[in-house]
Parts: structure tokens; C-alpha cells; sequence
């Protein structure tokens, strides 16, 4: 199991966090997420068949039309 964290910018409601948990949640392999607003940050757990790219992805798909940019993650495995 991995852990990375995903700096998400450009939040501003709960309703960003929802989309944002529902599209990383959606993928293959991912156990856990937590979407911070506060800290701009996303915190997934996840394994195979899942990669960070594949979790980045899933965010840029929901956020491009919402506003949400500048995603960067980092590995906390």
C-alpha cells in the first residue's frame, strides 16, 4: 500500500472536496481518501493496478471545469 499526498489548488467548498474524493475513490485499488480544503491537499492510500498518475489524472478530469490547478503530489510511502 501506498501513501501520497496531492496538492490540489483552487478549492473553495465542500462541494470541491466531494468531487474531488469521489473521482480518487473511483479508482481501481485506492483504499482511502481525505481531501483537505484547508491545506489544499488530498491524502490517498492505494495499490495496484492505481498510480500516482492515474490518481492526478482522476483530479484533473473533475477539476479542470471547476477551477482546481496546480496539482503536485508527493510520496509519503
Amino acid at each position: 500500500m501506498q501513501r501520497i499526498e496531492i496538492r490540489v489548488d483552487g478549492m473553495s467548498c465542500a462541494s470541491c472536496v466531494g468531487r474531488i474524493e469521489k473521482a480518487v475513490m473511483g479508482q481501481r485499488g485506492v483504499a482511502e481518501a481525505q481531501v483537505n480544503l484547508a491545506t489544499g491537499k488530498a491524502t490517498v492510500e492505494f495499490d495496484q493496478p492505481t498510480t500516482p498518475a492515474m490518481l492526478i489524472d482522476s483530479i484533473k478530469e473533475r477539476g479542470t471545469s471547476h477551477g482546481y490547478s496546480r496539482l503536485k503530489f508527493r510520496s509519503s510511502a
